[in-house]
Protein backbone atom coordinates (compact mmCIF):
# COMPACT_ATOMS: atom_id res chain seq x y z
CA UNK A 1 0.00 0.00 0.00
CA UNK A 2 7.56 7.99 -0.57
CA UNK A 3 10.76 9.73 -1.95
CA UNK A 4 11.15 6.09 0.21
CA UNK A 5 7.56 5.13 0.51
CA UNK A 6 7.17 1.48 0.93
CA UNK A 7 3.67 0.80 0.52
CA UNK A 8 1.66 -1.94 1.27
CA UNK A 9 0.04 -5.04 -1.24
CA UNK A 10 -3.40 -5.29 -1.77
CA UNK A 11 -5.08 -8.15 -3.15
CA UNK A 12 -7.46 -7.20 -5.12
CA UNK A 13 -7.26 -3.58 -4.54
CA UNK A 14 -10.82 -1.50 -4.43
CA UNK A 15 -12.29 -0.89 -7.50
CA UNK A 16 -12.84 2.89 -6.71
CA UNK A 17 -8.77 3.06 -5.62
CA UNK A 18 -7.06 5.87 -7.06
CA UNK A 19 -4.07 5.66 -9.49
CA UNK A 20 -1.25 6.02 -8.07
CA UNK A 21 2.38 6.94 -9.08
CA UNK A 22 4.02 4.38 -6.32
CA UNK A 23 0.78 1.57 -7.01
CA UNK A 24 0.99 -1.12 -9.69
CA UNK A 25 -1.90 -3.07 -10.47
CA UNK A 26 -0.47 -6.46 -11.49
CA UNK A 27 -1.39 -8.49 -14.72
CA UNK A 28 -0.48 -12.41 -15.33
CA UNK A 29 3.42 -11.46 -16.22
CA UNK A 30 3.73 -9.36 -13.34
CA UNK A 31 1.96 -12.15 -10.65
CA UNK A 32 4.06 -14.89 -11.65
CA UNK A 33 7.28 -12.83 -11.77
CA UNK A 34 5.88 -11.88 -7.89
CA UNK A 35 4.89 -15.70 -7.06
CA UNK A 36 8.91 -16.36 -6.03
CA UNK A 37 9.89 -17.06 -2.59
CA UNK A 38 13.05 -15.09 -2.29
CA UNK A 39 10.88 -12.14 -4.57
CA UNK A 40 8.32 -11.99 -2.42
CA UNK A 41 10.59 -12.00 0.91
CA UNK A 42 12.57 -8.91 -1.13
CA UNK A 43 9.50 -7.25 -1.08
CA UNK A 44 8.59 -7.54 2.17
CA UNK A 45 11.94 -6.59 3.89
CA UNK A 46 11.81 -3.28 1.30
CA UNK A 47 7.72 -2.76 2.58
CA UNK A 48 8.98 -2.93 6.61
CA UNK A 49 12.26 -1.38 6.57
CA UNK A 50 12.34 1.31 3.49
CA UNK A 51 14.87 1.33 0.63
CA UNK A 52 18.02 -0.95 0.79
CA UNK A 53 20.63 -2.63 -1.68
CA UNK A 54 21.10 -5.30 -3.00
CA UNK A 55 24.20 -5.83 -0.10
CA UNK A 56 21.47 -5.15 2.58
CA UNK A 57 19.10 -7.66 1.48
CA UNK A 58 21.28 -10.24 1.16
CA UNK A 59 22.93 -10.22 4.42
CA UNK A 60 19.31 -9.65 5.90
CA UNK A 61 17.61 -12.51 4.12
CA UNK A 62 20.88 -15.13 4.20
CA UNK A 63 21.28 -15.07 0.24
CA UNK A 64 23.84 -14.16 -1.94
CA UNK A 65 24.49 -10.86 -3.38
CA UNK A 66 23.93 -12.18 -6.78
CA UNK A 67 20.99 -13.35 -6.09
CA UNK A 68 19.46 -10.45 -4.47
CA UNK A 69 20.85 -8.38 -7.85
CA UNK A 70 18.97 -10.64 -9.78
CA UNK A 71 15.90 -11.06 -8.47
CA UNK A 72 15.52 -7.37 -8.09
CA UNK A 73 16.02 -6.38 -11.69
CA UNK A 74 13.39 -9.22 -12.52
CA UNK A 75 11.11 -7.41 -9.91
CA UNK A 76 12.21 -3.87 -11.67
CA UNK A 77 11.23 -5.54 -15.14
CA UNK A 78 7.45 -5.87 -13.82
CA UNK A 79 7.45 -2.26 -11.68
CA UNK A 80 6.98 -3.81 -8.44
CA UNK A 81 10.36 -2.19 -7.40
CA UNK A 82 12.30 0.95 -9.01
CA UNK A 83 15.78 2.87 -8.25
CA UNK A 84 15.75 5.62 -5.34
CA UNK A 85 16.97 8.60 -7.19
CA UNK A 86 19.67 10.42 -5.87
CA UNK A 87 20.69 7.61 -3.41
CA UNK A 88 24.09 6.30 -3.19
CA UNK A 89 27.45 6.44 -5.06
CA UNK A 90 28.96 4.39 -8.26
CA UNK A 91 27.59 1.51 -8.82
CA UNK A 92 25.43 1.20 -5.92
CA UNK A 93 21.72 1.24 -6.16
CA UNK A 94 19.02 1.41 -3.89
CA UNK A 95 15.84 0.15 -4.24
CA UNK A 96 12.07 0.68 -2.41
CA UNK A 97 9.47 -1.28 -3.52
CA UNK A 98 5.73 -0.32 -4.89
CA UNK A 99 2.47 -0.80 -3.90
CA UNK A 100 0.69 -3.69 -6.00
CA UNK A 101 -2.84 -5.12 -6.56
CA UNK A 102 -3.78 -8.24 -7.78
CA UNK A 103 -7.37 -9.25 -9.09
CA UNK A 104 -7.56 -12.13 -7.51
CA UNK A 105 -11.04 -13.17 -8.69
CA UNK A 106 -9.91 -13.34 -11.73
CA UNK A 107 -6.48 -14.64 -11.20
CA UNK A 108 -7.24 -17.56 -9.33
CA UNK A 109 -9.94 -18.65 -12.15
CA UNK A 110 -7.89 -18.35 -15.06
CA UNK A 111 -5.61 -21.51 -15.23
CA UNK A 112 -2.61 -20.09 -16.66
CA UNK A 113 -2.16 -17.97 -13.11
CA UNK A 114 -4.47 -19.86 -10.59
CA UNK A 115 -0.40 -21.24 -9.34
CA UNK A 116 1.18 -18.45 -9.11
CA UNK A 117 -2.07 -16.77 -7.57
CA UNK A 118 -2.65 -19.60 -5.09
CA UNK A 119 1.33 -19.32 -3.99
CA UNK A 120 0.86 -15.40 -3.26
CA UNK A 121 -2.36 -15.67 -1.51
CA UNK A 122 -0.65 -18.42 0.96
CA UNK A 123 2.18 -16.30 1.36
CA UNK A 124 0.19 -13.52 2.10
CA UNK A 125 -2.00 -15.53 4.62
CA UNK A 126 0.90 -17.49 6.53
CA UNK A 127 2.94 -13.73 6.93
CA UNK A 128 0.08 -12.25 8.25
CA UNK A 129 -0.71 -15.32 10.64
CA UNK A 130 2.95 -15.28 11.31
CA UNK A 131 3.16 -11.25 12.27
CA UNK A 132 -0.02 -11.46 14.10
CA UNK A 133 0.43 -14.40 16.34
CA UNK A 134 4.35 -13.08 17.00
CA UNK A 135 2.82 -9.80 18.67
CA UNK A 136 -0.11 -11.19 20.44
CA UNK A 137 2.66 -13.82 21.97
CA UNK A 138 4.53 -10.83 23.11
CA UNK A 139 1.87 -9.19 25.11
CA UNK A 140 1.94 -11.28 28.52
CA UNK A 141 5.92 -10.10 28.50
CA UNK A 142 5.10 -6.05 28.40
CA UNK A 143 4.26 -4.02 31.14
CA UNK A 144 1.21 -2.72 31.86
CA UNK A 145 1.78 0.92 30.92
CA UNK A 146 3.28 0.09 27.46
CA UNK A 147 1.85 2.91 25.03
CA UNK A 148 1.75 0.78 22.16
CA UNK A 149 0.07 -2.46 23.55
CA UNK A 150 -2.53 0.04 24.68
CA UNK A 151 -3.00 1.91 21.60
CA UNK A 152 -2.96 -1.24 19.51
CA UNK A 153 -6.22 -2.11 18.17
CA UNK A 154 -8.19 -5.98 17.54
CA UNK A 155 -11.78 -5.54 16.42
CA UNK A 156 -14.13 -7.61 14.76
CA UNK A 157 -17.32 -6.95 13.83
CA UNK A 158 -19.61 -8.58 11.45
CA UNK A 159 -22.53 -6.52 9.28
CA UNK A 160 -24.91 -7.13 6.43
CA UNK A 161 -24.39 -5.16 3.33
CA UNK A 162 -25.16 -5.18 -0.40
CA UNK A 163 -22.14 -5.25 -2.84
CA UNK A 164 -22.15 -1.59 -3.54
CA UNK A 165 -22.00 -0.81 0.41
CA UNK A 166 -19.00 -3.40 0.82
CA UNK A 167 -17.33 -1.43 -2.15
CA UNK A 168 -17.91 1.90 0.05
CA UNK A 169 -16.73 0.41 3.02
CA UNK A 170 -13.43 -1.41 1.77
CA UNK A 171 -12.44 2.28 -0.08
CA UNK A 172 -13.15 4.32 3.17
CA UNK A 173 -11.15 2.11 5.01
CA UNK A 174 -8.41 1.91 2.70
CA UNK A 175 -8.28 5.82 2.27
CA UNK A 176 -8.00 6.22 6.21
CA UNK A 177 -4.64 4.02 5.97
CA UNK A 178 -3.88 5.66 2.92
CA UNK A 179 -4.01 8.70 4.39
CA UNK A 180 -1.52 8.09 7.06
CA UNK A 181 1.06 5.86 4.54
CA UNK A 182 0.91 9.60 3.14
CA UNK A 183 1.83 11.31 5.79
CA UNK A 184 4.53 9.21 7.64
CA UNK A 185 6.33 7.08 5.58
CA UNK A 186 9.01 9.02 4.72
CA UNK A 187 9.73 8.34 7.86
CA UNK A 188 11.61 5.21 6.70
CA UNK A 189 14.25 7.13 4.75
CA UNK A 190 14.42 10.43 6.84
CA UNK A 191 13.95 9.49 10.00
CA UNK A 192 11.38 8.97 12.91
CA UNK A 193 11.09 10.16 16.35
CA UNK A 194 12.86 8.00 18.84
CA UNK A 195 9.32 6.42 20.46
CA UNK A 196 8.50 5.55 16.80
CA UNK A 197 7.82 2.03 16.06
CA UNK A 198 7.25 -0.15 12.76
CA UNK A 199 3.02 -0.93 12.74
CA UNK A 200 1.47 -3.16 10.14
CA UNK A 201 -2.28 -2.44 9.75
CA UNK A 202 -3.89 -5.59 8.34
CA UNK A 203 -7.84 -4.65 7.34
CA UNK A 204 -9.64 -7.72 6.15
CA UNK A 205 -13.43 -6.93 4.64
CA UNK A 206 -15.45 -10.29 3.07
CA UNK A 207 -18.18 -12.19 2.89
CA UNK A 208 -18.39 -14.67 5.39
CA UNK A 209 -19.28 -17.64 2.87
CA UNK A 210 -21.36 -20.09 5.69
CA UNK A 211 -23.62 -17.38 6.91
CA UNK A 212 -23.79 -14.67 4.24
CA UNK A 213 -27.35 -14.65 2.05
CA UNK A 214 -27.72 -16.53 -1.46
CA UNK A 215 -23.86 -18.00 -1.12
CA UNK A 216 -22.99 -21.18 -0.96
CA UNK A 217 -20.43 -22.47 0.95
Amino acid sequence: MADGKTPDEAFPAPAGKKAKDDYVQLGPEGLKAYAHPLRMAILRYLREHGRATSTTLAEALGESTGQTSYHLRQLAKHQLVEDVPGVGSGRERWWRARGAGVDLSTMLTDPDTAKAADILLADLVRERNEVLGRWLGSLSRLSADDLVAQRSLHSSTTLLLTPEELLELSNALGEVVESFSDRFQSRFDEGAPECAVRIRAHIDVFPILDEAPGVES
